[in-house]
C-alpha cells in the first residue's frame, strides 16, 4: 500500500502508479481486478462487502479502470484540460449516469448514487467518474497540484496554495537534497 498523498480519493487513485514520469515500468497498484477494487475499499469508494461481491476475473473492466486513471491524470495534469479529455470524461458520466439511482440526502438535496445492483462490475468505476465530475465542476479544481518529480496529483489545501510536492517525506525531500548537492558541487567548482 503506497502512500496517499492527493487529498481526495479520486487524487489518490490516480497516484496508484509509483511515477508517471522517469520510469519506463512503473510500478502500478492496480495489478488485478481485486487489487483494483482493494483500492476502492482503502479510499473508502467501495464497502468490503461492495468488494467482495464484484470480486473476481474481469479484465476487460480493469483495463477500463486503467483508462480512467489516465484520463483522469491527463485532466488534472494540465490548468486547462483538453477538450478531447473532457469530452471523454462527459461521455463516461453518461454512461455511468445510467446505472445511477437519485437519492434524497438528509438535507433535501437529490443525488445520483450508485449500487453493486445497478453498476454491477462497472461499480468503483461509475464512483469514481461520479467523484471526477464533482472535482472538476466544483471550486476546489483550482487546487489540484502536481508534483514535477513524479508527477502525482494533490489538492493543494495549504492558505497560499505554495504546496509544490506530492510530500515532503517522498518527492520533497529528494528535491531539496538534490538541490543542496548542485549548490554545494558549484561553490566546491566540483564538476
Amino acid at each position: 500500500m503506497a502512500e496517499r498523498v492527493g487529498g481526495h480519493p479520486l487524487l489518490d487513485f490516480v497516484n496508484t502508479i509509483h511515477n508517471w514520469i522517469g520510469e519506463e515500468d512503473p510500478r502500478d497498484e492496480l495489478t488485478s481486478f481485486d487489487a483494483a477494487l482493494e483500492v476502492g475499499v482503502e479510499l473508502g469508494l467501495l464497502t468490503k462487502g461492495e468488494a467482495r461481491d464484484a470480486a473476481g476475473r474481469h479484465p476487460a473492466e480493469l483495463q477500463k479502470l486503467h483508462a480512467l486513471r489516465k484520463l483522469l491524470h491527463e485532466i488534472f495534469l494540465r490548468d486547462e484540460p483538453r477538450q478531447d479529455d473532457l469530452d471523454a470524461i462527459a461521455e463516461a458520466w453518461a454512461d455511468a449516469v445510467r446505472h445511477a439511482r437519485l437519492r434524497v440526502t438528509k438535507d433535501g438535496r437529490v443525488i445520483p448514487t450508485f449500487d453493486g445492483s445497478r453498476s454491477g462490475v462497472a461499480l468503483l468505476r461509475h464512483r469514481l467518474v461520479q467523484q471526477a465530475m464533482e472535482l472538476l465542476t466544483s471550486d476546489l479544481r483550482a487546487r489540484i497540484g502536481s508534483c514535477p518529480e513524479c508527477a502525482w496529483v494533490f489538492l493543494d489545501t495549504s492558505k497560499n496554495r505554495s504546496r509544490r510536492w506530492c510530500s515532503m517525506q517522498m518527492c520533497g525531500g529528494l528535491a531539496k537534497a538534490r538541490a543542496y548537492y548542485e549548490r554545494q558541487k558549484r561553490t566546491s567548482g566540483v564538476r
